[in-house]
């Protein structure tokens, strides 16, 4: 007997919604919940031309594939897009997180407070604005809440705090709504993105002496960086119903840089 081959997750007839769905890795996971058959309405906080290529790229039509401008910093905004996204294009079953603030890297000694208080703000208040109006539709469709976080949480990266320290409370706030909103069926996962070749992984290689990125990649179990595929499968994998067992988990996706 031959058997079809097809997406080893069907998610025909669900709407997803991915934050910063024009970023890195972002695009990678609106491309596989479109293999998959989802309808994705994703969002993009200035670059409209990285939009419209991912657009005309996996053929949105508006109606299964939909772009719209975002800024987390104003606490009415998400809800505004949320409901937007659940008119369009369609009642939303799961909400994956996947921007990132691009910070720079000092020691704790060295950070400039204000620029502490700034990434506290864009990343974890932002994701906070995104989760309070989240849950309304999460609780309708018995639906799935997906964080992109930091493998550095588990196992601190020197000079990386201002990533990690919004990260970990976004850890424990994906945690709060699994326990919390379990007996409405909604569940929350993290994804712990260690040195992945995508998104901010190429800016941060410029800044690094000559060596740093083969070191970080020498500093893993596997000895090497992973790829933008292999997160989205994770992150698609959380949000689908074959993870209808699994909440308040937060899975390292870093090679073994945590081990």
């Amino acid at each position: 007997m031959q058997l079809e081959r097809g997406p080893v997750i069907d998610l025909e007839g669900k709407t997803i919604v991915v934050i910063g769905g024009s970023g890195g890795l972002g695009r990678v996971i609106v491309e596989t919940l479109v293999r998959c058959g989802a309808r994705v309405g994703f969002s993009y906080r200035s670059n409209r031309a990285a939009a419209q290529a991912l657009l005309d790229a996996a053929g949105g039509d508006g109606r299964h594939l939909a772009a719209y401008p975002l800024s987390l910093g104003t606490p009415d905004a998400a809800a505004a897009f949320l409901d937007t996204v659940a008119q369009e294009v369609g009642p939303i079953d799961a909400v994956i997180h996947t921007a990132g603030a691009d910070i720079a890297l000092d020691y704790v000694a060295d950070i400039d407070p204000a620029s502490f208080h700034q990434a506290i703000e864009d990343d974890l208040v932002g994701f906070f604005s995104l989760v309070k109006a989240a849950i309304p539709h999460l609780r309708n469709s018995r639906g799935a809440l997906v964080a992109l976080t930091s493998a550095g949480v588990a196992r601190h990266p020197q000079r990386d705090v201002l990533s990690t320290a919004p990260k970990a409370g976004m850890e424990a706030l994906v945690r709060a709504v699994a326990r919390e909103e379990g007996r409405f069926g909604v569940r929350a996962n993290s994804v712990g993105v260690g040195s992945v070749q995508a998104g901010l992984w190429h800016r941060l290689a410029e800044r690094v002496p000559e060596g740093f990125m083969d070191a970080a990649a020498r500093n893993t179990a596997l000895r090497r960086h992973g790829t933008a595929e292999e997160i989205a499968n994770i992150a698609v994998f959380l949000a689908s119903p074959a993870a209808g067992f699994v909440t308040g988990q937060s899975i390292a996706a870093d090679g073994g840089y945590s081990v």
